[in-house]
């Protein structure tokens, strides 16, 4: 057998539905940031809103203020939505100076199933099990790709 070949450390599997799971700050990422042709004062609302997610949600009741630290981006395909949403994670982690945040990016499409019950309970583990986990190591920041199609009606 090779040694070198032997010494190589294998990356376990990512779990089911998890098409990504990426250190931040990554500068791939922040290019995609800038690349994106969009007014500069919506750009600093979402980076605004998404550090604002990381720094006083954990203090403020749900009661108070009952976001998840959700943010929404709607629009026709190939406008860069996602790309948006990469370069944003980038620059939510670079606003914390020393932090090590994670991006993950769910695919939901390897989630759904036409067996009733099965896609919820995919999504329920995924969340409760692959998320959580990466949640408990850092700050984290969820990327659902093309979401609806958790919400198709199959």
């Amino acid at each position: 057998m090779n040694q070198h070949l032997a010494s190589v450390p294998v990356e376990p599997p990512l779990p089911k539905g998890i098409h990504a799971d990426l250190p931040l700050p990554d500068p791939e990422l922040g290019a995609l940031w800038d690349s994106i042709v969009l007014d500069e004062h919506i750009k600093q609302q979402l980076l605004g809103q998404a550090v604002l997610n990381f720094t006083i949600r954990r203090r403020v009741p749900r009661t108070v203020l009952p976001l998840h630290g959700v943010i929404l981006l709607v629009g026709p395909p190939g406008t860069g939505k996602t790309s948006l949403a990469r370069g944003l994670a980038h620059r939510v982690a670079e606003s914390f100076i020393g932090k090590a945040f994670r991006l993950i990016e769910v695919e939901p499409h390897s989630l759904t199933s036409s067996m009733l019950g099965k896609s919820q309970r995919a999504v329920t583990e995924l969340f409760s099990q692959a998320v959580a986990e990466s949640a408990e190591r850092g700050p984290t920041i969820v990327l659902l790709d093309e979401v609806e199609t958790l919400a198709a009606d199959r």
